[in-house]
């Protein structure tokens, strides 16, 4: 199957990561070695558990487990009960900004985003020889070609900016590369889209609902 991602061209190009003063970084590491000094091999151990089990960083896991006295059992519990209660809110429809926010903190929490955004140059205004090497190397010309003659992409090209399909690679990734170069201009060769991907069917609050949804379709599927 040919995945492509479409992307809008733009009249600018930028890769912009958005790097942590030295500072501040310098500062944190330093607190979270501290903090790990005060700590016993059992403590050590507890925190190492406790992070694989909910993906928290280590200055979080030693501050929640610090909140329930070192007792990685209850501190255990205790967060998936704060999952599921979570979960539940998220399922009531609501406008709340305070309650999405505190969902997309948490998620940001268990799966790291990178900080960076590509944008593809407006092609119109380069030289020639260059264009035909970008439209080679980034672009799936003869998926275009076909989708502009079907009229499914680029009839408005008079009316506003044009959209090109881009190259994914066939890793058997094609759909998340697809979408991660819709959102950040590059494939998710980190599978950064992936783990989102695998943690929302597996802990999300609509694994069952998806569950079913397959197990229906399967069904039907296999009387055709």
């Amino acid at each position: 199957m040919l995945c492509v991602g479409l992307m809008y061209t733009f009249l600018s190009y930028s890769l912009v990561p958005l790097d942590a003063l030295s500072s501040g970084v310098t500062h944190s590491a330093m607190n979270d070695a501290n903090a790990r000094e005060t700590l016993n091999v059992d403590q050590l151990q507890s925190v190492d558990v406790f992070r694989s089990r909910t993906h928290l960083d280590e200055a979080q896991a030693i501050a929640y487990l610090r909140e329930w006295d070192w007792d990685l059992a209850v501190a255990l519990k205790n967060f998936e009960l704060e999952g599921a209660r979570e979960e539940m809110e998220s399922m009531t429809p609501s406008t709340s900004h305070d309650r999405v926010s505190g969902l997309g903190e948490r998620a940001a929490r268990k799966l790291p985003t990178p900080g960076y955004a590509f944008c593809l140059p407006d092609l119109e205004r380069l030289a020639p020889d260059f264009r035909n090497f970008l439209e080679k190397d980034l672009i799936e010309t003869s998926t275009q070609r076909r989708l502009e003659a079907s009229k499914h992409l680029n009839w408005w090209h008079q009316y506003g900016q044009k959209l090109y399909p881009l190259s994914t690679t066939g890793d058997g990734n094609c759909l998340l590369h697809a979408a991660s170069l819709g959102m950040w201009g590059l494939h998710d060769r980190q599978l950064t889209l992936r783990e989102a991907l695998y943690e929302m069917l597996k802990r999300g609050s609509r694994r069952s609902a998806l569950w079913r949804r397959w197990k229906w379709a399967e069904h039907h599927a296999n009387q055709v």
